[in-house]
């Protein structure tokens, strides 16, 4: 096995509440993006967090995201 050292090794590791605000903000900026209509970046996220993302969406942004989604399986 081959032994990783971290990024930043001193560095405090993030908390859960940390994480989710990280992940909020993310969120926002990226409806801001959508509502701008500037290009968006892909990002690799796990699955649990989208789907937890996912979870805090309204019912408006979930009719968008299944608009979406349909857009994409039609392909």
């Amino acid at each position: 096995m081959e032994l990783k050292s971290a990024h930043e090794p001193e560095e405090k590791m993030m908390s859960a509440s940390d994480v989710w605000d990280d992940a909020q903000r993310i969120k926002e900026l990226l409806q801001q993006n959508v509502s701008k209509q500037e290009s968006v970046v892909q990002l690799r996220v796990p699955l649990s967090s989208l789907l937890t993302a996912i979870d805090s969406l309204s019912q408006n942004e979930l009719i968008v995201l299944h608009r979406h989604i349909q857009e994409r399986l039609a392909i």
